[in-house]
């Protein structure tokens, strides 16, 4: 993470670090400009950054934030991090920026995602699980600081509840559904606008309901969409309402591939295979 990306993320969060740091035992000071530069320059190095984080309580801030803004939550230390993540004094509600929940290799864990209201300052939620209504959370406001979301593999009760995810993210920016399955379409939330989505990416199987009930509104910062659907799809109103800031569209369909990219108003087409 750069210097000026975690600069930014104090500025919003309100998070500063103290204007000192004292180099202890001798009790001089360093400038806080090098020790930034220090911390900056260690930020994929984990095991240094623990060490930082012990050498000066005014170290900590900075190296909290290069250990925490990225967290992988997997059925190993799901109940470990949930119980720092509900402490009284925890720092994780405001250190956690990116989020996975769950690995390729264990698409089927069911987690309970409800601890995700906590995390004040996400803004990327990647999930690799399968959900039931019983371990979403009750409200989706948490979920309105995301502006990159990534749901893979995911095995959910109904496409409604896939929407109203959906629905609870207005700053959304980028989009990836991929391998999705639900049981049944259920009830279907009134559709939200996306004045900042630009890239969209769905690969599975029930693409047309999300991408019809994405069409109800107007998407004006699109700029990529890639998109998996049958045969059917050039019927679809969601391609009839793309705009003219489209950049690149690819769509795949079951019996092959149509590949075209956009440009203003003329599009040249690929090959079809």
């Amino acid at each position: 993470m750069s210097p000026t990306s975690r600069r930014q993320h104090q500025r919003i969060c309100g998070c500063n670090k103290p204007a000192h740091h004292d180099s202890r035992p001798d009790g001089a000071t360093v400038c806080p400009e090098i020790i930034d530069i220090i911390i900056d320059f260690l930020h994929d190095d984990k095991h240094t950054l623990r060490t930082c984080a012990l050498v000066s309580k005014s170290w900590l801030p900075a190296s909290r934030y290069h250990l925490y803004h990225s967290i992988t939550v997997d059925f190993n230390n799901a109940s470990t991090f949930r119980r720092l993540l509900c402490c009284r004094h925890s720092t994780l509600p405001s250190s956690v920026i990116h989020l996975q929940v769950g690995l390729p290799k264990h698409p089927f864990w069911t987690p309970p995602v409800n601890f995700i209201p906590h995390l004040r300052v996400l803004r990327s939620l990647t999930l690799i699980c399968k959900l039931q209504h019983n371990t979403l959370p009750r409200s989706l406001d948490g979920f309105k600081t995301i502006t990159v979301l990534k749901l893979s593999c995911v095995c959910i009760p109904t496409c409604g509840t896939l929407l109203r995810i959906l629905a609870a993210t207005p700053l959304l920016e980028t989009m990836t559904l991929l391998d999705i399955n639900w049981r049944t379409i259920g009830h279907v939330p009134d559709p939200q606008s996306f004045p900042y989505l630009h890239t969209l990416t769905t690969y599975c199987k029930a693409s047309s309901h999300i991408l019809d009930w994405l069409s109800k509104r107007p998407l004006p910062a699109l700029i990529s969409v890639s998109i998996r659907a049958d045969s059917g799809i050039s019927r679809c109103q969601f391609l009839r309402t793309l705009g003219s800031s489209l950049q690149h569209l690819q769509v795949k369909m079951f019996v092959g591939a149509v590949h075209c990219r956009h440009i203003g108003n003329q599009a040249d087409e690929g090959e079809c295979f």
